[in-house]
């Protein structure tokens, strides 16, 4: 049994039309998002930083970026704007050489994670839009739809270091190494079985496994791609970390 975040008091309370139904998925409860779902225009909602809340709120979807509620996405923001690159403007000539050089352990390992990360990276670009419909806080969204865009980056950037370093045959076989291989299936079944149950579901105890699906400790050991250096993942600075409007932009 696990302890219910603190955030978990963001959830409106149940109503008490609210309920379950046996339906194809089993027990399952119903009306409980409908009525949470942002709606896209709404003239009527709040402007008043006090009344915002990161769920079941009343928002305008107006991003204001010099009102939020939410501090800690002023600086998630921008440390997001940073981490900004283009995959072709990586020179990987250092990484095509050990590549070819990697002990057998070590290109398993190397191709099982990329494996892992790209499977991961294309189900999250998808799964992110879902999550942002029930978000009513402006600055939690922008933060959102940030991540949503650079994993959409993340999964050409593989293409690209597997177009670099391995034929063609070879990059199709670790593109979908994930589906054959026992022990990558069980990770991604895991993750992708609980975003599945929110698409099916669409309760708050679902939305939050969803939320922290990601975030388990044996999930974050094998997902990073670090464990392998490469000059890929250097960190690349940007125009915008160095320009001075950063510091008025949240």
């Amino acid at each position: 049994m696990f302890s219910l975040p603190c955030w978990w008091s963001a959830f409106p309370r149940a109503s008490p039309h609210d309920g379950t139904r046996v339906g194809k998925h089993g027990l399952q409860s119903y009306n409980f998002f409908p009525k949470w779902q942002n709606e896209l225009f709404n003239p009527n909602g709040d402007t008043d930083l006090r009344l915002r809340r990161m769920i079941g709120g009343n928002t305008t979807n107006l991003n204001d970026f010099n009102n939020v509620k939410y501090d800690w996405t002023s600086n998630w923001y921008r440390q997001a704007m940073n981490n900004f690159w283009i995959p072709e403007e990586i020179n990987l000539s250092q990484d095509v050489k050990d590549y070819a050089h990697l002990e057998k352990a070590e290109r398993k390992a190397y191709d099982k994670i990329l494996s892992f990360l790209v499977f991961l990276d294309s189900l999250q670009s998808n799964n992110l839009p879902c999550i942002s419909e029930y978000i009513t806080a402006n600055e939690v969204n922008l933060c959102l739809h940030i991540q949503a865009f650079q994993e959409c980056v993340h999964s050409q950037s593989y293409s690209y270091m597997l177009d670099s370093i391995c034929s063609p045959e070879e990059r199709n076989a670790i593109l979908y190494q994930w589906k054959t291989d026992d022990h990558l299936l069980r990770r991604n079944t895991f993750i992708g079985e609980c975003y599945n149950e929110f698409h099916n579901h669409q309760d708050k105890m679902f939305l939050m496994k969803a939320l922290t699906a990601k975030n388990m400790k044996w999930v974050a050991l094998y997902s990073n791609a670090n464990m392998v250096k490469t000059d890929f993942f250097e960190a690349k600075s940007t125009a915008y970390a160095k320009s001075v409007a950063i510091e008025d932009d949240l």
